[in-house]
């Protein structure tokens, strides 16, 4: 097993770990459900990236196939968890001053 295979799945199992603990918790916690979508995240462009180098092996398509699975069940279970983390990014300063200065240079 190469190490790109095995670091896409590795990747994804810890981002699913950190969006059940999310969902665990009392509240929902927005830095853990951030945290897991950029380790899942992580998890694919390994995979890619073991497709990419044509590593042996079909472990490279279960991290990518994981990924999916869980974004599906995690969108079929709760939705708007989704569109909350995207609303939460988007009122960060650093993206607002981002977005300001993009609307001033037109």
């Amino acid at each position: 097993m190469q190490i790109y295979s095995l670091s896409s799945v590795l990747f994804t199992l810890i981002g699913a770990v950190f969006a059940g603990l999310s969902f665990l918790l009392t509240d929902f916690v927005e830095y853990l459900f951030a945290v897991s979508l950029l380790f899942m995240l992580g998890g694919v462009l390994a995979g890619y990236k073991a497709i990419l180098y044509k590593e042996a092996g079909k472990m490279k398509f279960v991290g990518i196939a994981l990924f999916f699975l869980i974004l599906f069940v995690i969108v079929l279970a709760a939705p708007f968890h989704i569109v909350r983390m995207l609303i939460w990014i988007r009122n960060w300063p650093i993206i607002e001053e981002f977005i300001l200065r993009m609307t001033e240079a037109e």
